[in-house]
């Protein structure tokens, strides 16, 4: 009879089966794509199909198996491969290493998104299977409901839109302590051409090691006692892995109620707010006059040492003659998320509407007007 909606299931074989055996390959998958070779699933098998409900199902069949021992696993001819139960087996590992909720073998749309990085991401990626590879060997005797309880217990990564929700901050804020993360990865020893290392969140996320993380801490909370920092460290680090990942650490900075970027008490300087931002000083000074101006007659702004505070109708109405195209909604949200931390609520000073500014999307002829030689 074959699986309730097989009509809607494409063929288990072609060129995307092919693809995808090429992709396990490249991440190290070989032993498990060539461990079953003999089990290859039957074109009459109605079962081992590619599902197009919604989500776009890949799935090996139990009901019918060749022995077409001939077949070879191979970078060059594969084309004629069967979705089998070693393919299956290593889409699980891949499941696995992304935490999904079932590690059952069938690809999903959304996950296979997920898998294929850029380039620049794909040796984290490769890492990491390999990794969940040792992990297993480690424990030969796991069963598939020891895979499932390990991956309930290890939920997806929250997105940038979620974390910036949770935390009450900006994107352009997340984005900077992305950044920041980022720098503070190490570049691979063993292979002096390796690309530089980055961090694919929340798809492929890099992780710092414990000492890794102290010198990042110690950067922006010198005065953090060793012990302070473990006991923290121990508190963050939610699944005992000994290692950070990018969350984690801006839950860090977020439960330290650190600003990174400065305090109500000590404002950045300009030229810190320009470097911060990677903008041209001339620019920064310019966004500056322009909110001067937008302030009442008589008041002066003498940020950093005594600003004042621009209320949030005249940021709105500043924001949207300097950005044309600005999402005011976005940029209202936005607004309150600075104001929980601000010095005077309802108000935001200078540094802080220029964190609420998405300076990418200033008009080109302002940027070339500024732009550094």
């Amino acid at each position: 009879e074959g699986d309730v909606g097989y009509e809607l299931e494409a063929k288990p074989q072609g060129s995307h089966i092919a693809l995808l055996v090429e992709l396990f390959l490249l991440l190290g998958l070989s032993g498990i794509v060539s461990e079953d070779e003999e089990d290859c699933v039957s074109p009459t098998s109605p079962g081992a199909g590619v599902s197009s409900m919604g989500t776009g199902l890949i799935r090996a069949s139990t009901k019918a198996k060749g022995t077409a021992k001939e077949k070879e696993t191979s970078p060059k001819d594969h084309g004629g491969r069967y979705w089998d139960e070693g393919l299956a087996k290593a889409w699980a590992v891949i499941q696995r290493v992304h935490h999904a909720d079932l590690a059952d073998g069938v690809v999903d749309g959304e996950l296979l998104k997920q898998v294929l990085v850029p380039p620049v991401g794909f040796n984290m990626l490769r890492a990491k299977v390999e990794y969940e590879l040792e992990r297993q060997m480690e424990r030969p005797d796991a069963d598939d409901d020891d895979h499932v309880r390990m991956n309930l217990s290890n939920p997806a990564k929250p997105t940038k839109e979620q974390l910036c929700i949770r935390l009450g901050m900006t994107m352009s804020r997340l984005d900077w302590l992305h950044k920041l993360f980022e720098s503070y990865l190490q570049p691979d020893s063993d292979d002096p051409n390796a690309p530089a290392p980055c961090c694919l969140y929340p798809e492929c996320p890099a992780s710092l090691d414990k000492e890794q993380m102290r010198t990042l801490v110690t950067e922006v909370e010198p005065n953090l006692s060793r012990a302070e920092f473990e006991a923290r460290f121990t508190r963050i680090d939610k699944d005992g892995s000994g290692m950070i990942e990018f969350d984690e650490f801006a839950m860090w900075i977020h439960s330290s109620e650190i600003r990174i970027a400065g305090n109500a008490a000590c404002k950045m300087t300009f030229e810190e707010i320009a470097n911060r931002y990677q903008e041209p000083l001339d620019l920064i000074m310019y966004l500056h006059t322009c909110f001067q101006d937008e302030l009442p007659d008589g008041v002066e702004d003498c940020y950093p040492e005594e600003p004042e505070g621009l209320p949030k109708a005249d940021a709105v109405r500043l924001a949207q003659s300097l950005i044309p195209n600005l999402d005011t909604k976005e940029f209202k949200e936005n607004f309150e998320f600075v104001d929980e931390h601000s010095r005077q609520r309802g108000h935001c000073d200078f540094d802080e509407f220029v964190e609420l500014l998405d300076l990418d999307d200033l008009p080109a002829e302002l940027r070339d007007r500024f732009e550094e030689n």
